[in-house]
């Protein structure tokens, strides 16, 4: 999130650095820089997505995440830890859900990656 930020700064200061002229050079700035730096901001989320999956996962697990009528499978790989000896598959199923789910979106991000960044387009 804190990429996303910095590259939103960035335009703003770009924008307000911009030489004093008219309003069509400010609009003709704006018109070039947008579709750019919307590529990275859309790929920048989507590599953060991950990060987000297991962190709300994890707290969870620990005990701090969602409240106990709902579930995330931070909450069920923590109740399937308890009964690992004789259910095993309680704790291996969450937890390979969360890793093909970060691992989906890190394929995701990587993806649009390849397919927005201008400089791999020739």
């Amino acid at each position: 999130m804190k990429k996303v930020l910095v590259i939103v700064l960035v335009f703003l200061l770009a924008l307000a650095v911009s030489l004093p002229g008219s309003v069509n050079a400010e609009m003709e700035m704006a018109e070039e820089q947008i579709p750019n730096t919307m590529n990275v901001i859309i790929v920048a989320l989507t590599f953060d997505i991950p990060g987000y999956i297991f962190a709300e996962a994890f707290l969870s697990f620990i005990g701090i995440g969602i409240a106990s009528p709902m579930t995330s499978l931070g909450a069920l790989a923590s109740a399937g830890q308890m009964k690992f000896l004789f259910y095993p598959y309680q704790l291996l199923f969450p937890s390979l859900f969360i890793a093909l789910i970060m691992l989906a979106f890190t394929l995701m991000g990587d993806g649009l990656r390849d397919a927005l960044d201008p400089r791999l387009r020739q």
